[in-house]
């Protein structure tokens, strides 16, 4: 399995409608993810994230939709390294 980590910057309407909920529940339908997803500002979410590739690709392709009342704007991802911090995918505070 090859892995790879990426930090995705996720802005529009995208605070107050469930997006990090339903992000850590798609997150768990698969089970090489782990990482984090938390609110930078009322209207941007980061999420970093690491995994197989072809689960990572499903999970960056749910985020570029959002659950139902989300609207993302603008979706931005960029590689990051490999970390042994998270076994979970988890919602920051």
């Amino acid at each position: 399995m090859s892995e790879k980590a990426v930090v995705a910057k996720i802005r529009g309407r995208v605070t107050g409608v469930g997006f990090r909920l339903s992000a850590k529940y798609f997150a768990s339908q698969l089970p090489s993810i782990k990482g984090y997803v938390k609110n930078n500002s009322h209207s941007e979410v980061e999420a970093f994230i690491q995994g197989d590739i072809n689960e990572l690709e499903q999970f960056l392709n749910y985020l570029r939709k959002g659950p139902p009342g989300s609207n993302v704007s603008e979706f931005l991802i960029s590689d990051s390294p490999l970390s042994n911090q998270y076994s979970s995918f988890v919602i920051k505070t």
